[in-house]
């Protein structure tokens, strides 16, 4: 019975003190130890900075966190009841139990008991009371003792069994006395002692390092700890602004839904009413009508002959009719007008909304954003074979080139030419010609131009030059015959009287006009009623957008004025092939390639083209003036009162006759100026 009570005791008691658990606690590997003991040994590591566990070796980063074990707990007690007097523990000593792994002394029979010593010369190890005799008998005391070792056979040559006292350093291992007389004859050779002393300068020079590596590891794992935390924060933080992004945008849109279907239903009910109204009147005109009919009926077929004459005076006059209502009976295209735009408006948002979703992804994934060459307005974009001048070329040698481009390619339209660019001497700057000042500036001849010179030219020069389409070069004096047939530039406009050279009578086309708009007899004056007219069906005119385009085509040079009210009023350049009756951006002015625009709405001005917006700060007149150069290319916008302001000014190629367009808001009104 007390031997296994016994048996069962081992396996809780402390591999420490050899003890049973007193306070048992657990390191992070699971094995236990007793509060104190653990604490003992943990604080004997603090100076390394490396702790493990005494029974598993497991080495840890940190002071291992202990844990108390309860359950270990509540089972020590139970073993101390049951203990048998003659096995009560008593106070430690060296010759307790063994811990597993622990080295045992050579001559206890009846239980194993922990080794403090082992002998090199008698190849044992001995417990503390075996240990005895070492300490007491004179030739034992000069035996060399160490702390227990397991493996003390490791120690015993081999080859003469006697103990291996010396170190060859020729070869590297260890070595007896006679070994050092025979085989190792001539080597270098010192004490096992000398050598470890060595060695063990060394090994503390690894360990030093090694505890450096181990330090920096750890600064590294602090270091990635802490990125890990700003990451997460910074992912949180991210994934939280995301979701109350879309989720404001989702608000904001069902905000802006609620308000148009709001909107919708208004109008709905509106013109719901008006055509009510005009429905009951015309009923009521048609039962009055029913009415006289019968009576006139009666009266045809009455044989009184006095009786017919009497009543055949007040019977017979009719009432003046009043006319066809003023609302047509197609005001449905509103509302078909509302389903083209929403659907138009679906594709841009899903076009915009997968376009920021994509931005999005490519940031979360951390890939780079494709490069897109930045869009450039029409009026400064040129083709990428374009003609550049080398470094240090002359103006006249770059002119020289852009003509000799031309005569062996006339067909070659200017726009393919990039602005040229000159080197600057006294600045060492690159300096562009400036295309939107209407400054003195090297310009060269327009397509029409070219043609006629290069073909009065080309003749000759074929005759005078024959190689010049195989050398592709000019003689010396070509230059010169060439430069003096680019033309001198215009003189630059600055005072309205000047402006008014070119001022040129506008009437407007009604056939464009839009059912909403209503034009003076001269049609020079247009106001925006805001209801349909009975306006005849015609393929120019503008079925959706409140617009109307003038009549004629306007002048190589052209200025005129529009004069507005406080309404928004825009007034355009374009071309006549611009849409009637398409899309949205196909119809309105300034939402296309086709037509450049200056928006004006109080005092507020705003320029568009191409969908491209770019407002106008400051205060502006009510008073619009518009140039257009079409051989130069140059269309101008101006506010006009006592002097002229520049609104905004566009340099390009126009390739088609340019007419003036005017679009209207609910209540506007916008009249072309008589110019003298």
């Amino acid at each position: 019975m007390a031997q296994g009570i016994q048996l069962e005791r081992d396996r809780f008691c402390c591999s420490l003190c050899l003890d049973l658990l007193n306070n048992p606690v657990s390191v992070p590997c699971g094995h236990s130890f007793c509060l104190t003991c653990i604490n003992k040994r943990l604080d004997s590591e603090e100076n390394s900075g490396i702790y493990s566990c005494p029974q598993c070796r497991e080495i840890f980063m940190s002071r291992p966190t202990l844990v108390k074990n309860s359950m270990i707990e509540l089972v020590v007690q139970e073993l101390r009841k049951k203990d048998p007097p003659d096995v009560q523990p008593g106070p430690p000593d060296n010759d307790g139990d063994v811990e597993p792994g622990a080295v045992v002394c050579d001559f206890c029979s009846d239980r194993k008991v922990k080794a403090i010593k082992s002998c090199l010369q008698c190849m044992a190890s001995y417990c503390a009371t075996h240990l005895q005799p070492h300490n007491e008998v004179p030739p034992l005391r000069k035996h060399k003792l160490v702390e227990p070792t397991a493996d003390l056979e490791e120690s015993i040559c081999p080859q003469h069994q006697e103990v291996m006292k010396m170190f060859c350093r020729t070869d590297q291992r260890c070595i007896c006395y006679l070994c050092s007389k025979d085989d190792h004859k001539g080597h270098i050779k010192v004490s096992t002692a000398a050598e470890r002393a060595d060695r063990q300068k060394d090994l503390q020079t690894v360990r030093q390092k090694v505890q450096q590596m181990i330090r920096e590891k750890r600064k590294d794992v602090e270091a990635f700890q802490q990125e890990e935390d700003s990451l997460s924060n910074a992912a949180g933080i991210a994934l939280s602004s995301t979701d109350q992004v879309f989720t404001d945008f989702i608000r904001t849109t069902e905000k802006k839904l609620a308000h148009m279907k709001q909107k919708m239903l208004s109008r709905q009910n509106s013109e719901v009413g008006r055509f009510r109204n005009v429905r009951n009147k015309l009923e009521d005109e048609v039962k009055e009508l029913n009415r006289k009919d019968v009576e006139l009926d009666k009266l045809y077929h009455t044989e009184d002959h006095t009786h017919f004459l009497l009543k055949y005076p007040s019977l017979s006059r009719l009432s003046e009719p009043k006319g066809q209502p003023s609302i047509r009976l197609r005001r449905q295209r509103n509302f078909e007008r509302v389903t083209a735009t929403v659907s138009e408006a679906k594709k841009r948002l899903h076009k915009v909304l997968d376009e920021e979703c994509e931005k999005i992804i490519l940031a979360i994934t951390g890939a780079s954003f494709p490069t897109t060459p930045q869009t450039e307005p029409e009026e400064t974009r040129f083709k990428s074979s374009q003609i550049k001048p080398e470094h240090g070329q002359t103006t006249a040698e770059f002119v020289q080139g852009r003509i000799l481009q031309t005569l062996v390619s006339p067909n070659l339209n200017r726009a393919d030419f990039s602005k040229p660019r000159f080197r600057d001497s006294r600045h060492s700057r690159q300096v562009s010609l400036d295309l939107y000042r209407e400054e003195p500036t090297v310009r060269f001849a327009q397509n029409g131009d070219l043609g006629k010179e290069t073909e009065e030219f080309l003749p000759i020069n074929r005759k005078e030059n024959p190689d010049l389409i195989k050398t592709n070069k000019l003689p010396e004096r070509s230059p010169d015959v060439l430069l003096g047939r680019i033309k001198t530039p215009r003189k630059v406009l600055q005072t309205r009287a000047q402006f008014l050279q070119y001022a040129c009578q506008i009437t407007l086309n009604p056939d464009t006009a839009n059912p909403n708009l209503m034009l003076d007899k001269e049609n020079r004056k247009v106001t925006c009623i805001g209801e349909e007219q009975n306006y005849p069906n015609h393929p120019e005119r503008f079925a959706y957008t409140w617009q109307v385009l003038s009549q004629q085509p306007l002048t190589n040079r052209c200025y005129l004025e529009v004069e507005r009210n406080t309404r928004g009023v825009m007034v355009a350049i374009c071309y006549k092939g611009i849409s009637r009756a398409g899309t949205f951006s196909q119809c309105m002015f300034g939402e296309n390639s086709q037509s450049w625009a200056i928006d004006c709405f109080k005092n507020s001005c705003e320029f568009r083209h191409n969908r491209i917006r770019m407002s106008i700060p400051g205060t502006w007149s009510s008073k619009l003036g518009v140039y257009v150069d079409q051989s130069a290319g140059v269309l101008s916008f101006y506010s006009v009162s006592k002097t002229m302001t520049l609104l905004h000014k566009v340099q390009t190629t126009f390739t088609e006759p340019l007419y003036v367009g005017l679009w209207l808001s609910d209540g506007a009104t916008a009249e072309f100026c008589k110019l003298e």
